[in-house]
């Protein structure tokens, strides 16, 4: 990751730290645009804004495209299983919670 990468989610980490979620989401948008999957740092803290303003389709989908460019990405299966789990898709949830991708599981 880049300094300015670097600098960019830090900004929007305090800035979802303070509540200015729109802010933030507008941010890494902006920076992310066809990032992925050089910056997936970018992403998956987009990802996680978005789940925190409860948009939680985009977020899915975000989660579910870096997980096909890192699989072994366990954090990104966690929060992935939170986000379904948030939809009341319990059931989804508990299997992706139960996956591990370093067997080969597919999502």
């Amino acid at each position: 990751m880049t300094q300015a990468i670097a600098e960019i989610v830090a900004e929007a980490q305090r800035l979802m730290a303070t509540g200015k979620l729109a802010e933030a989401e507008g941010n890494l948008r902006g920076a992310a645009a066809d990032l992925l999957p050089a910056e997936p740092v970018l992403w998956f803290t987009l990802a996680h804004c978005l789940g925190a303003q409860k948009k939680y389709s985009a977020a899915e989908d975000i989660y579910r495209d870096l997980l096909r460019f890192f699989p072994t990405h366990l954090e990104t299966l966690h929060h992935l299983g939170n986000i379904v789990a948030d939809q009341g898709r319990i059931e989804e949830a508990v299997r992706l919670f139960g996956l591990h991708p370093l067997k080969g599981s597919k999502i």
